[in-house]
């Protein structure tokens, strides 16, 4: 009694409708993605259970275009891409774990170790532009990086597998440290 009907109101809302590409990969599985503009990079591997090797394979696809392209990235035989993030300049960050080991007398590896490097590759075909080894840099003698993703203001996050993501600037200083109780596989950072 006495109210009044204001009718209802529409909220805004937003839909999101998918676009599907085909994509002739060589690769089992892509482990990394990042987006540079209108471009997809995509690092993968298969592995040749004959031979016992793992090949990796880097990508790029033009999202306007519908053009794949292999890309002549050298990542070693037992080398795997740990983490992929757009910079603020366009460019690519990646994170490759160098493995190395020895066979003992049964075939099986031993002495096994990972170094970490950080790649700066060109965000207009993917050629290297720098090499910066990161062992060390987190404060461990044995850097280990899972993950990595790059805000806004350029600052890294890297994830060490163990609980604890290091903030560095674009000058790879270390800024903080903060300490996660679950297990992070993935990190991604929005536009700011």
């Amino acid at each position: 009694c006495g109210k009044k009907d204001e009718g209802t109101k529409e909220e805004k809302g937003y839909s999101y409708i998918a676009e599907y590409a085909q994509m002739d990969l060589k690769c089992d599985h892509v482990a990394q993605t990042a987006v540079v503009n209108d471009i997809l990079y995509m690092a993968g591997s298969s592995w040749n259970e004959e031979n016992g090797i793992s090949t990796n394979y880097f990508y790029k696809y033009d999202m306007a275009d519908g053009i794949l392209e292999l890309l002549p990235l050298d990542i070693s035989e037992n080398s795997y891409i740990n983490g992929m993030a757009a910079m603020e300049d366009g460019n690519l960050a990646i994170i490759v774990n160098n493995s190395t080991y020895d066979l003992d007398e049964n075939g099986e590896p031993v002495n096994w170790q990972d170094s970490m490097d950080m790649w700066k590759l060109s965000g207009e075909d993917g050629a290297m532009l720098d090499s910066i080894p990161m062992d060390g840099i987190l404060g461990d003698e044995n850097t280990y990086i899972n993950s990595m993703c790059i805000d806004g203001q350029g600052n890294y996050y890297l994830y060490n597998g163990d609980s604890t993501i290091f903030v560095l600037n674009s000058q790879l200083e270390k800024l903080c440290e903060i300490n996660s109780e679950n297990w992070i596989n993935q990190m991604v950072s929005s536009k700011e």
